[in-house]
This record gives C-alpha cells, sequence and structure tokens, in this order.
C-alpha cells in the first residue's frame, strides 16, 4: 500500500521531465497574504515553481504577476 508522502518534491526532476510544479494555493499582499510579487517572482525564478494566487474576492495580484512568470489567478 502506498503512503502519502509529505517529503519536499525535486523540482528539478519534475521540470527535467517537462512538467510544471505549481503552489496552488498562494495568497499576495493583494488580501490577506504576506507574498509580495516581487518575492513569488523570485521563488519562480529559482525554484522553476508556477503559483496559482487565489486571493479573496480579487484577482488584482494575479493581473499584476510578471508575465515571465508561471502563475494561474485564482479567487477565493
Amino acid at each position: 500500500m502506498d503512503r502519502i508522502s509529505l517529503t519536499k518534491p525535486d523540482l528539478n526532476k519534475i521540470n527535467s521531465k517537462g512538467y510544471r510544479a505549481v503552489d496552488m494555493h498562494v495568497h499576495t499582499v493583494y488580501s490577506d497574504g504576506l507574498a509580495t510579487l516581487d518575492y513569488l517572482a523570485m521563488i519562480s525564478k529559482n525554484l522553476s515553481l508556477g503559483f496559482a494566487i487565489t486571493d479573496h474576492m480579487t484577482i488584482k495580484g494575479a493581473l499584476k504577476m510578471p508575465k515571465n512568470i508561471f502563475f494561474i489567478p485564482g479567487i477565493r
């Protein structure tokens, strides 16, 4: 029986297979989060990680993300 693994994924291995890892629930300073868009852009560049920006009742953060960052606009 397989068990759930809570270890950090190997992002290089994921990316090398043509996939993109995405954090599917990120709040920015445009809602109740602490993440700035500059911080998310830095993390995305350094880790090759995408984001689903899911601020509360707004997509302002997602609309202002740099175009070279992989993100999914969402709303919660």
